[in-house]
């Protein structure tokens, strides 16, 4: 953590995939000035979870339309952008090694749907 801390400050958006973070580990610990975060931590197994930090100035949302599609470990959102206010969507995901052929098919349905999604702009509320 002390080296992602260190290097953020040249970025605005940073990803981490196999963050092995679990409900035990306070967003606290994870925290980096400056970045709101946003987690999906895998649960009971070793390894996986993912980490999307995004610079505090920056108006994010989460995209609850893309976590909607059953792939195992993907987290969205729109950072909204310039005065016209459109949206990125920002996606990361991470597929295990052993992941299934199901959830192979899931990813690829989920890079797709990102592909093709129109209307991102849904607030998310909670």
């Amino acid at each position: 953590m002390t080296e992602l801390r260190h290097r953020a400050k040249d970025y605005d958006v940073i990803g981490v995939t196999e963050s092995w973070a679990r409900d035990s580990i306070l967003d606290a610990e994870l925290a980096i000035d400056g970045f709101s975060l946003f987690r999906v931590d895998r649960g009971i197994s070793k390894g996986g979870g993912l980490l999307l930090y995004v610079r505090e100035n920056l108006k994010t949302t989460i995209c609850t339309e893309m976590s909607k599609i059953q792939f195992d470990e993907s987290l969205w959102c729109t950072i909204s952008t310039g005065p016209a206010n459109q949206k990125l969507l920002v996606g990361l995901m991470y597929r295990s090694p052993s992941s299934s052929c199901p959830n192979n098919d899931a990813l690829l349905n989920l890079i797709e749907t990102a592909t093709e999604i129109k209307d991102i702009t849904r607030p998310h509320n909670g």
